[in-house]
């Protein structure tokens, strides 16, 4: 099912500035017995990437009132959500009056993600570098291309994930999830205020390390080379959860028991999908 502004339709206006321009925000959220996991998290995220794209935010109650349509159905799947800025004139400069646009679409669960949670991920350092940008930077915004060039290294690669750089070399992500290592005894992940996504999982385990593993998470700067010497490296997002990583450029890592506890306890209080 896909709900445009409301409305039963796959239409959308070849106006509209999330296609001209990727001029949107979104969110991927999973669905488990046709409730929405941690929709609040996302749609509090959403808001901050309107305000910081001076986007008017959309109509909360619109916004709840068709996931929950959406995800009436679904045992376990995923809803996406985008909202745009709607049309108007021809050109770069946001029109003063828009009402927005809201898409809304539910989506089967990726056959690949119950693999990855027992066996890990295989993963490559992608040569694509993340363009540095304090302004986006955080927000999950419709502009993709340096992930969508990422990924295709990934796909061509025959690997799961892509490990993404920015221009200065410094660890940022996967191309579609975030990034946690343990080092020296600590568990870190990288400084997120160039570029990258801050994922809701990422800021869960942010919060909630201390409670769940007894551990506090360092937010650093992290170069490719010191990950070549952590005990263990696991990825993070809404879908899969907590992955670890097997496989880094090659080297093979074994997979450790804090993702496992993580992930446990991350389930255990319904941020993250029970399989």
């Amino acid at each position: 099912m896909i709900l445009v502004n409301g409305h039963e339709t796959t239409m959308l206006s070849t106006e509209d500035r999330g296609l001209l321009y990727g001029d949107g925000v979104f969110e991927t959220m999973v669905v488990q017995d046709g409730c929405i996991l941690c929709l609040d998290r996302h749609l509090q995220r959403l808001c901050r990437g309107c305000e910081r794209l001076r986007m008017p935010a959309p109509s909360m109650e619109a916004i709840r009132e068709e996931v929950t349509q959406v995800a009436q159905k679904k045992g376990l799947g995923i809803v996406k959500l985008l909202c745009t800025r709607g049309g108007g004139n021809r050109g770069y400069a946001p029109p003063q009056h828009t009402s927005g646009t809201r898409v809304v679409g539910s989506y089967s669960w990726p056959e690949s993600v119950d693999p990855w949670a027992i066996h890990g991920l295989r993963m490559m350092t992608c040569s694509t570098r993340l363009g540095i940008n304090p302004d986006l930077a955080g927000i999950k915004h419709m502009n993709r291309l340096e992930q969508v060039l990422g990924a295709a290294e990934v796909t061509a690669a025959e690997v799961d994930e892509g490990l993404m750089l920015d221009g200065e070399q410094r660890v940022v992500e996967g191309t579609m999830s975030n990034l946690f290592a343990v080092m020296n005894g600590a568990l870190v992940t990288p400084r997120l205020s160039r570029c990258g996504v801050a994922g809701i999982v990422r800021e869960i385990i942010i919060e909630r390390a201390t409670q769940f593993i007894d551990t506090e998470v360092q937010v650093a700067d992290i170069d490719r080379i010191d990950l070549d010497d952590a005990d263990e490296i696991f990825m993070t997002n809404s879908v899969i959860g907590v992955c670890p990583v097997t496989t880094l450029d090659e080297q093979e890592r074994s997979i450790g028991s804090l993702s496992r506890s993580l992930m446990s306890a991350l389930q255990t209080n319904g941020f993250v999908a029970k399989r």
